[in-house]
């Protein structure tokens, strides 16, 4: 884990709650309730799995990512008329998307999983009491921001081996291989 990543995570969460109330506050003057908060949600998790997907450090494969999550996300937003059933959807989507990004092993992923059990619960008890969306929100994220306690992938170290090949063919791949790997840790 990252020092202050844990913070890092509960600033993101803060920030995205308070873009979620300005966004209520938006689309309930033009669209109907559940109309509204389906697409205030919708654009929430978008910028969560693109916050997701920037922090990684995957060379490649993350705009692709980001295109998938976001043509989900809007067939789920005008496909799926059930309100749990899309947010089981965008759960699912943040979890395999973490699964994908963070975690090496399969015991951090099952953490990872009971991690958003304990969120889905959580907002299902906020919205049993009869708060609002924003609270149930605010608490999904405020457990989610735990999500860097869990251990996750560990930096593949580049070895850098030597050419002990006379062939200048070995050698030129070699140089490749050396400049195409410093440019993927820039990256």
């Amino acid at each position: 884990m990252k020092p202050n990543a844990l913070l890092q995570q509960i600033v993101i969460a803060l920030a995205l709650t308070c873009l979620a109330a300005a966004n209520d506050f938006i689309f309930s003057q033009f669209f109907t309730g559940q109309l509204s908060t389906k697409l205030n949600l919708s654009i929430i998790v978008f910028c969560y799995l693109g916050y997701l997907n920037r922090q990684s450090h995957l060379p490649a494969g993350r705009i692709i990512l980001l295109l998938i999550n976001l043509g989900v996300l809007l067939i789920c937003l005008f496909a799926v008329d059930r309100f749990n059933t899309l947010l089981l959807i965008y759960l699912a989507m943040i979890w395999l998307n973490r699964s994908l990004l963070c975690y090496s092993g399969v015991l951090a992923v099952l953490a990872d999983l009971g991690l958003c059990l304990v969120s889905a619960s959580a907002v299902y008890g906020v919205l049993a009491n009869g708060n609002s969306v924003i609270a149930a929100l605010w608490c999904f994220l405020l457990l989610q921001a735990l999500h860097p306690l869990i251990p996750g992938k560990k930096l593949p170290k580049t070895t850098k081996r030597t050419s002990t090949s006379t062939d200048t063919f070995d050698q030129s791949l070699q140089a490749a291989e050396n400049a195409l790997q410093a440019i993927l840790q820039k990256a």
